[in-house]
């Protein structure tokens, strides 16, 4: 495959716990990323970077479900949500999510669909931006996810196929 990541863990009580996540992309080898939370720390397969295993940490799978479970979550409507996500090549980032309002011709068309458009734009010029539209009727399940490199353009899409079940 182009692309090939699993992200392992378990839940608890503040939601998703990620353990291990790995990331092997056509002609590279694998990478990991290693969540020692007994010791406090998450370590990476390739650099010797390390980072704290902070409370509510995530991996580049993780974080969508988890954004999910805190907007569900929620006793009254957010604006905002932080996660601090790692990759699995050593590098991590605070991932501040904001509600976008739609523009004025497409309003009739989100409200009538009843879905929440937030956006993650980067710290960095050459970052990722990532836009993920929730669907407060599937319990806050993302079904779409659009990722785009603010360098060159380049994007990457998911979406819900319109026969999923409701997510557990």
């Amino acid at each position: 495959p182009l692309i090939e990541q699993i992200s392992q863990g378990r839940l608890a009580s503040l939601g998703l716990v990620p353990e291990r996540f790995t990331d092997r992309r056509l002609g590279r080898g694998l990478r990991a990323a290693n969540f020692r939370h007994p010791e406090g720390r998450i370590e990476f397969s390739g650099p010797s970077h390390v980072f704290p295993a902070w409370l509510g940490v995530q991996d580049r799978l993780s974080w969508c479900v988890q954004l999910a479970a805190v907007v569900a979550a929620a006793r009254a409507p957010m604006n905002e949500v932080r996660l601090f996500v790692v990759d699995a090549q050593g590098g991590g980032d605070i991932w501040r999510f904001l509600v976008q309002q739609p523009p004025a011709d497409a309003l009739a068309l989100t409200q009538a669909a009843g879905l929440q458009h937030w956006r993650r734009d980067p710290l960095h010029p050459d970052g990722q931006q990532v836009d993920v539209w929730l669907d407060p009727a599937l319990g806050h399940w993302p079904v779409h996810v659009l990722m785009t490199s603010l360098r060159t353009g380049s994007r990457f899409e998911l979406r819900l196929h319109a026969g999923a079940s409701r997510p557990p």
